[in-house]
């Protein structure tokens, strides 16, 4: 990527898309204001769904992390943006659907609630096939790629991949990529 096009995308994911968000979710929430308490309780809910799955896990369970967060999504679906923005968590709890970056950011706030520091991991594509929105553990443990929680860490040691970052590309198929929050150089 030019230095033009990387200078383009950090002021479209860091400038653009966090003011169209935010106004985005606040028009829609001034036009749904009666439910804004209803969901703080689900939101709670879920929450302490969350915690008590991840603290004592069913014994199918594979990965307690993986059952724990599932909840998360619980009855969620995919559904595109008409207009490209973020969901705040209870937006995309009341409205039940979503679209990658919806399910990330409920996949960074599971993450948070179990405890596990979380950041959005913006994947750009370099041959113009689009993004890709995804929760990554601060550790790079984790990913949460859309209802799936899959342990970085395992795929990195099962493809003899020392370096975690080329390891998260490498399973996504992504050349390129831009993140959110802080940390990453």
């Amino acid at each position: 990527m030019t230095i033009t096009s990387r200078v383009n995308a950090w002021l479209y994911f860091s400038v653009r898309e966090p003011v169209v968000s935010s106004a985005w979710n606040l028009a829609y929430w001034y036009s749904h204001r009666h439910a804004w308490g209803n969901m703080g309780r689900a939101k709670a809910q879920i929450e302490d769904t969350m915690r008590r799955d991840y603290a004592h896990p069913i014994p199918e369970a594979n990965s307690p992390l993986a059952y724990a967060v599932a909840n998360a999504f619980l009855g969620f679906t995919y559904l595109r943006d008409r207009v490209d923005a973020r969901q705040w968590v209870r937006t995309s709890i009341f409205r039940g659907c979503g679209d990658c970056e919806d399910f990330a950011t409920l996949g960074k706030w599971a993450l948070n609630t179990l405890g596990i520091p979380a950041r959005l991991v913006r994947l750009v594509r370099t041959d113009g096939n689009g993004t890709h929105t995804v929760a990554v553990s601060n550790d790079l443990h984790w990913v949460v790629r859309g209802t799936r929680t899959i342990d970085l860490w395992e795929y990195a040691e099962n493809n003899r991949e020392t370096d975690m970052r080329e390891a998260l590309l490498a399973f996504m198929g992504a050349e390129y990529y831009e993140t959110y929050g802080t940390g990453w150089k």
